[in-house]
């Protein structure tokens, strides 16, 4: 096949589902990895589908920042009974032992089963514990690498996901003191959860101080973080001014567009953006976000058909590509296609279950196709996810209605009116 020279960011569990793909074969659902379909032409994946195997469905280590709903499958145990028999756990710990390459996830261990094969094997079991959801699992091998490699820098940033994903936002802080500096400026989202970890931990003023100072001496990586912290606190300008100045180095920066689109688009001016984006996509045109991005900008300017475009092309580069799964079932929802929406909200949700604004969607579309008793259930994980919209307890409402619990639905209604009482309607 003809190979593209753009590449999104992929592991090495990658491989080989990729090879599998590559060889006609099909691939099970609940396989680790994914094809790097981005790496083939639009041409070739057309003509030569990707097919699976139905299975019990686990997240995928690129999608790891989602928490896992399922315990490890049957399959994920075994392919740890076969890391264990590759040497990936135990052997001696010999001091001669070369120390890790820093910033490596998986690789393989050497035959000689040192300290660096050891750190290696616990950050690699980290890996397949973190996709699976398994947190204390993961904090016990993550652990065991520092311990002998206190420096290794994935073991550090796979101990800062998991305090994130555990809610511990001032630990997760302080770990990434220790890597900041030796972190890829490019890392956009790591540098965006560093942000969210000062707001959730109430240090907004703080991390702007050090974000401020950090991108004055000229860390554009900095200024992804800053102008995120900006939004947090409600200065959309200094936002906004900073996430330009980041862009004026960097058109490609998802971070900084990100902080900008969201802003653009709380004013109802996501269509202003399409200049900014359209150069970027000159720059590569297989940037799926910024597909994505272009897509929601002609949205908003009503022209369906043409944000639709652009959403296929994004599937072209990457077929399962969550946002992409969830903007284009948003699209067909908001233009009267409820029927076509179900199936990519419903694999949306399948990829992010925690995303509350996708579920509500998605009950959205079961509720306009009738199957209320399913869109009382997204509704109602919404609310317990601590989603607080009028709207939201309106649909639920009805949906409640709809199935004949009218004392239900009246007190939805009420707690509607107390959160936004100016609804004659209601």
């Amino acid at each position: 096949p003809t190979l593209t020279t753009s590449i999104q960011t992929c592991s090495l569990l990658d491989i080989a589902p990729t090879a599998m793909y590559l060889a006609g074969l099909p691939i099970p659902d609940h396989f680790p990895g994914r094809v790097i379909e981005e790496a083939f032409e639009p041409t070739f994946s057309r003509r030569f589908p990707k097919m699976t195997l139905p299975g019990n469905a686990i997240p995928r280590f690129e999608d790891a920042r989602y928490p896992a709903t399922e315990s490890v499958a049957r399959s994920d145990q075994e392919m740890m009974e076969n890391l264990r028999s590759l040497g990936y756990i135990g052997g001696q710990d010999t001091a001669s032992a070369p120390p890790p390459d820093e910033g490596v996830l998986f690789s393989k261990p050497e035959p000689s089963l040192g300290k660096a094969a050891l750190v290696t094997a616990h950050t690699n079991l980290a890996g397949v514990h973190l996709a699976a959801g398994e947190l204390q699992k993961a904090e016990e091998e993550i652990l065991k690498a520092l311990e002998l490699a206190p420096g290794f820098l994935a073991a550090q940033m796979q101990l800062f996901d998991l305090r994130m994903r555990q809610r511990r936002y001032g630990e997760a802080i302080q770990i990434a003191d220790k890597f900041l500096s030796r972190l890829d400026p490019t890392n956009t989202l790591l540098l965006a959860r560093l942000a969210s970890a000062y707001k959730e931990a109430g240090r907004v003023d703080e991390g702007i101080r050090r974000f401020r100072e950090a991108f004055s001496r000229g860390e554009p990586g900095a200024g992804v973080a800053l102008a995120r912290l900006f939004s947090f606190r409600g200065d959309a300008a200094d936002a906004e001014r900073v996430a330009r100045e980041v862009l004026c180095q960097d058109a490609l920066n998802e971070g900084a567009m990100a902080t900008l689109f969201q802003i653009a688009k709380a004013r109802g001016e996501a269509a202003s953006l399409a200049p900014l984006l359209e150069e970027a996509l000159r720059r590569n045109q297989r940037s799926v976000m910024h597909l994505n991005w272009l897509a929601l900008a002609r949205q908003e300017k009503g022209d369906t058909r043409g944000a639709e475009d652009l959403l296929f092309q994004a599937l072209d580069v990457h077929p399962d590509h969550p946002v992409t799964v969830a903007n284009l079932g948003g699209l067909y929802l908001a233009s009267g296609r409820s029927g076509e929406a179900l199936a990519l909200l419903a694999r949306a949700v399948q990829y992010n279950p925690s995303n509350v604004e996708v579920r509500v969607n998605f009950g959205t579309a079961l509720a306009l196709e009738r199957r209320m008793i399913e869109a009382i259930e997204q509704f109602e994980a919404a609310v317990s996810a601590g989603y607080q919209d009028p709207a939201l307890y309106n649909a639920l409402a009805r949906a409640y209605a709809q199935t004949g619990d009218q004392e239900k639905a009246a007190l939805l209604l009420q707690r509607s009116l107390d959160l936004k009482p100016s609804q004659p309607e209601i």
